[in-house]
C-alpha cells in the first residue's frame, strides 16, 4: 500500500511538475474609455495554468484565475472603488476566471480560443482572436477580446462609463 501512495505522489509531482502542463507565462492588461479617455489597467497577479499546443490544438488546456484585488488602474481610489458591489464585488467574488474549451487555427498562425469567462460569478462563451509570433525559442500567442461589461453586472448603468472592455493577453509558450 505504501508503495502505491510513494508512485501515486511520485506522477503527481511528474505531472505538475512538466512543462507541458503548469504555469505559462502571460501578460494580462484590459482598457476601457472613462469620461471620454481611455483608462488602462492590469491586475498585480493572475495565474494561467496548462497546457498550449499548437501542433495539436485539441490537446490544449487553460485555466486562468485572476485576483480582482489585485486590479491596478494607476489610481489607488479608483481601484478601490472598483472592488465595491456595483463593479467587481470583491468581497463576493474575489476572482476572474476563464476555463478553454477549444483552440482552433482560423488561417496561418491565426486561431481562436474558445472558453467560459466568470465575472461576478456570471459566465458566458467566448471567442479570443489570436495570432502566433515567434521569438528565438519562444512562440507568443497575442489577443483581445472585447466584451460588454453590463453582460457581466459591472459598472451598473454608468453613461459616462463604455460598456465595452477590451482585454489584451499574450501567452508565451517555450
Amino acid at each position: 500500500m505504501m508503495k502505491r501512495l510513494l508512485f501515486l505522489f511520485m506522477g503527481v509531482y511528474m505531472l505538475c511538475n512538466s512543462t507541458a502542463f503548469g504555469q505559462i507565462a502571460h501578460d494580462i492588461s484590459f482598457t476601457i474609455r472613462n469620461f471620454g479617455i481611455n483608462v488602462e489597467g492590469k491586475f498585480n497577479s493572475s495565474a494561467v495554468i496548462g497546457t498550449i499546443d499548437l501542433s495539436a490544438l485539441q490537446n490544449t488546456q487553460l485555466r486562468v484565475s485572476i485576483p480582482v484585488n489585485t486590479i491596478d488602474t494607476d489610481n489607488k481610489t479608483r481601484d478601490e472603488h472598483l472592488l465595491e458591489e456595483e463593479y467587481f464585488y470583491a468581497s463576493q467574488y474575489p476572482n476572474l476566471e476563464f476555463e478553454s474549451t477549444a483552440l482552433r487555427e482560423v488561417a496561418d498562425r491565426a486561431y481562436e480560443l474558445q472558453g467560459n469567462l466568470t465575472i461576478k460569478g456570471v459566465t458566458k462563451n467566448v471567442v479570443i482572436k489570436m495570432y502566433s509570433e515567434s521569438m528565438g525559442n519562444t512562440t507568443r500567442l497575442i489577443g483581445e477580446l472585447e466584451i460588454n461589461r453590463r453582460d457581466y453586472g459591472v459598472g451598473g448603468r454608468s453613461l459616462v462609463m463604455s460598456k465595452n472592455v477590451t482585454i489584451s493577453i499574450t501567452l508565451e509558450i517555450p
